[in-house]
């Protein structure tokens, strides 16, 4: 379904450039037709190329089973009937050239070199089948011709390049949600491991460790509240640590789930006096929290490790916040170590 749509949207940013190339065009092909004496059979064609082929080939890619291949199809369309269009016109310099720029301009920032070399090939062929059909005749750019053209050398651009910035801008946000997605606990909404490790091994390089926390806590007893009630009242346990955590802390403190149900935080300017008395109130406020939420009083460990020279790593921070968050665990549970 993600790939159906996304060539629905693939379609959709050609569309409109469609329309506007083909409307752009057609001045440079009529005043030939009508200057030149050509076949007024090429009237009738050109009012259906501007009226209906735009439209045709977006209803097409949206009813087909892959849009992005076909509406690729239709790029090559574009391409033939360009080669079409400048045999028309007697291949005069100056139209020919504006009009068969513009289509390959389209196709190098829709797909590349390759795209380009393709279209380069079905203008020719273009040109090949009209010659077979008509006789091209060569005609010199006229002044009334080059005229014709300014519209289009002058507003197709600007048209390609607008699309072109609101794809790579598509692009962007994608990039962004993948890599918020890609650092964020699908449960909680927190920073996950990943984000952490990388964290930890930058704040260890520079000189914000100092005076700074690492924290790392869990919930006493976590087994047997999923052993007892089922691992989605465990879940629901974890997600309100998590909000009374967001509500508890700095904005500029990094909290994240590590794994389970251990949590990690990691704060800078603040003391162990501090650090403890904003553990204990988030002790008191997840003990009411979860009351409330499960008739049940949950209590929460912790281990407060700080930066010092004796540390020559992140890892080595991170296990010694590990070490005392087991020594609460020993001595009793629901309560903080620090170093």
């Amino acid at each position: 379904m993600d790939k159906w749509q996304s060539g629905i949207r693939f379609a959709k940013r050609m569309y409109y450039p469609r329309i506007a190339g083909t409307l752009l065009c057609s001045p440079i092909i009529f005043v030939s037709i009508i200057q030149f004496d050509q076949p007024k059979i090429l009237i009738f064609a050109l009012a259906l190329n501007v009226l209906m082929w735009p439209h045709l080939a977006y209803r097409i890619a949206r009813q087909a089973k892959d849009p992005y291949k076909t509406e690729i199809l239709n790029l090559s369309f574009d391409s033939l009937f360009c080669g079409l269009w400048i045999s028309s016109i007697g291949l005069n310099s100056f139209g020919s050239i504006s009009m068969s720029a513009m289509v390959i301009l389209n196709t190098i920032a829709t797909g590349g070199v390759r795209f380009m070399r393709r279209g380069v090939l079905l203008q020719a062929l273009g040109v090949f089948l009209y010659g077979i059909v008509f006789d091209i005749s060569l005609q010199e750019s006229p002044a009334s011709s080059a005229w014709a053209s300014l519209p289009l050398l002058a507003i197709y651009p600007m048209i390609v390049g607008f699309a072109s910035y609101q794809l790579a801008s598509e692009l962007q946000k994608t990039k962004f949600t993948l890599k918020s997605l890609s650092v964020t606990d699908d449960l909680t909404g927190l920073l996950n491991r990943r984000y952490v490790n990388q964290t930890l091994s930058d704040f260890a390089e520079s000189s914000r460790c100092m005076n700074s926390l690492l924290i790392l806590m869990d919930i006493d007893n976590f087994k047997k509240i999923n052993d007892s009630y089922g691992h989605d009242v465990g879940d629901k346990a974890l997600c309100l640590l998590s909000e009374t955590l967001k509500n508890s802390l700095r904005p500029d403190d990094v909290i994240a789930r590590f794994g389970g149900d251990e949590f990690c935080i990691i704060m800078w300017n603040t003391s162990q006096d501090q650090a403890v008395k904003i553990i204990s109130r988030i002790q008191c406020a997840f003990k009411e929290n979860s009351l409330d939420a499960f008739n049940e009083s949950l209590s929460i460990s912790a281990g407060i490790a700080s930066w010092d020279s004796t540390l020559e790593s992140a890892s080595q921070w991170f296990i010694r916040a590990d070490q005392l968050l087991y020594k609460a665990k020993v001595n009793g549970r629901d309560r903080a170590e620090v170093n």
